[in-house]
């Protein structure tokens, strides 16, 4: 199987323990993904999506479980336990379970590309069978986030 494109991952900040100090302190930003998502919605505008986008982020495949829980990026309160710890995956795309939470509730636009998959699916997302070993390519979300970041959305 082809590799699952990547949408909906942010970037994550990395700390390290001062001892003289006794805390930890932000050093930057781990490297790999970086998107975040109020760039995206700056730079996009807010996206009301349509229901059958809401509905096929939530009912995919489960591609991944993760350990530990995810947490908005816009820090409005909602729990971490709502974030989620999952993947999941229609077959091309795969997204975090927190994904629907910056759609429905901040505005986040998606790709063009998601969108019309979820169209020429007619909002159902196809059920698959895909091993969690399948390579996940950042490439895409990695390209797009930049040109919006540049303002050539």
């Amino acid at each position: 199987m082809r590799a699952l494109r990547a949408i909906g991952y942010w970037r994550v900040p990395q700390y390290e323990w001062r001892a003289d100090i006794r805390e930890m302190v932000y050093i930057g930003w781990r490297p790999g993904w970086t998107a975040y998502p109020q760039a995206i919605v700056e730079a996009l505008g807010p996206y009301k999506p349509d229901p059958n986008v809401l509905s096929y982020l939530r009912s995919a495949t489960l591609f991944k479980e993760w350990r530990g829980l995810s947490h908005c990026r816009f820090e409005c309160g909602v729990s971490d336990e709502e974030m989620g710890y999952r993947e999941f995956t229609d077959g091309i795309w795969v997204w975090p379970e927190g994904s629907v939470h910056y759609v429905e509730k901040h505005d986040l636009p998606l790709p063009p590309e998601f969108l019309e998959t979820i169209a020429q699916h007619s909002g159902r997302p196809p059920t698959v069978d895909v091993s969690s070993d399948v390579p996940v390519d950042r490439d895409f979300w990695e390209a797009w986030f930049a040109r919006l970041a540049a303002g050539h959305g």
